[in-house]
């Protein structure tokens, strides 16, 4: 974020930047302070600019600033000041949205968004984060129109385009889901998340040699993309190499110890492979990581019943 302000101060001193001097000053002394590690400081400095310059250009990127060195709640209470003053400021209702979206709040974050959209009607960014806030809810026709909308504006935003697959995975039409991964590994090839998403089709189509070198080309990008060892992990299991899919699993729990799904994936192979004291362990792990909507805690917590019934009946 700090080599962000830098850039961004960069371009704002630039001569013929088109800003006001003072909002060019306001610009300055925030990102100056951020660099300088006063994060809360130079969040107060931009805030204090922002009510002060209105809605002039820049008046957005100084209200990016409010948000750099304040806690997640506290970023909500001041998207609520900056819209007492300007109920009309779009990138006030998007940043609000986001910041509920981050926070589960999704009724919360779709309204934002809207009120964003309202306002600015081909405000692309405003789609993005509604879109994602209807597929969190489950409403997938909901989230492909708003991201497909993205992509009407803006062709180029590669995350739309993988957004798009998932959806359309979800939805079990792996063909569009395929497209759209395809086209979101065009725009930017250097995005692990894009090549592990799309590895995971090719798995679900059957394309074990496909899928594995996409998870590969995801590792090769983010060594510590948890997903690909994932699904490195999952194509191990179908081939029936229990021992390479444990290590994937525990490869991917070294680079993220909170990813709930590479415990209970462990926890599946440790049962196979009869080792159901570390089953448990796993299982237990994934549902205390696990977050509160996490869509396979029934399943992992039926597994952990099973195996516990079966280490009672043992024991007996």
């Amino acid at each position: 974020v700090a080599r962000m302000a830098e850039e961004q101060l960069d371009l704002a001193m630039r001569s013929g930047s088109g800003l006001d001097d003072d909002v060019q000053l306001a610009m300055a002394e925030s990102m100056r302070t951020f660099i300088r590690g006063e994060h809360r400081k130079a969040s107060a400095v931009a805030l204090q600019a922002l009510e002060r310059i209105g809605m002039r250009q820049g008046a957005e990127d100084l209200l990016w600033m409010t948000m750099w060195g304040v806690a997640r709640g506290e970023r909500v209470r001041i998207m609520d000041r900056v819209l007492a003053l300007r109920p009309k400021f779009r990138m006030a209702w998007l940043c609000r949205g986001v910041e509920h979206l981050e926070l589960g709040k999704l009724e919360e974050a779709i309204s934002d968004t809207t009120n964003a959209i309202e306002v600015s009607p081909r405000f692309w960014e405003a789609y993005y984060t509604r879109g994602n806030a209807w597929e969190d809810k489950g409403d997938l026709d909901r989230a492909i129109a708003d991201l497909s909308e993205v992509i009407r504006i803006n062709p180029q935003f590669a995350p739309a385009h993988d957004g798009l697959g998932v959806a359309w995975e979800k939805k079990r039409d792996l063909d569009q889901a395929m497209i759209h991964y395809n086209e979101a590994i065009q725009i930017d090839p250097k995005s692990a998340q894009f090549w592990a998403n799309r590895g995971g089709v090719w798995g679900k189509k059957g394309d074990l040699h496909q899928a594995m070198a996409d998870y590969n080309e995801a590792i090769r990008i983010n060594p510590k993309s948890s997903f690909a060892y994932i699904g490195r992990g999952v194509i191990w299991e179908k081939r029936k190499e229990w021992d390479r899919a444990v290590a994937e699993y525990t490869e991917a729990i070294r680079v993220d110890p909170k990813d709930a799904m590479a415990y209970a994936y462990r926890g599946v192979v440790w049962n196979v492979k009869g080792d159901l004291e570390r089953a448990m362990a796993d299982y237990k792990e994934a549902l205390r990581v696990a977050p509160g909507e996490w869509e396979y805690r029934k399943r992992t917590l039926e597994n952990l019943e099973r195996v516990e019934k079966t280490l009672e009946h043992k024991e007996q």
